[in-house]
């Protein structure tokens, strides 16, 4: 990207969120953010059981896009979650 350029601007996010037949819930955040020379990850998964038993993670650091061709794919072993 040049200076100057007004494209030196780049968001790319994902959000998705379910609820199974028993009554888990999860909750998925990723997102990529490019200011010029500067770029940020961020992905989060926050589970609730059936019982509303609540763990978080998240982490700052790069992370693989959870979508791939359309199809939801996490393998994510900095919050400890696999899902396809």
């Amino acid at each position: 990207m040049k200076p100057g350029n007004s494209t030196c601007f780049n968001l790319e996010k994902f959000y998705f969120d379910f609820i199974d037949a028993v009554g888990n819930c999860f909750i998925i955040y990723w997102a990529y953010l490019e200011i010029y020379c500067l770029k940020f990850h961020y992905s989060g998964m926050v589970f609730s059981d059936y019982n509303n038993v609540i763990s978080k993670k998240s982490t700052f650091r790069k992370t693989p896009k959870p979508l791939i061709n359309n199809i939801l794919s996490i393998d994510n072993s900095l919050l400890q979650s696999k899902l396809h």
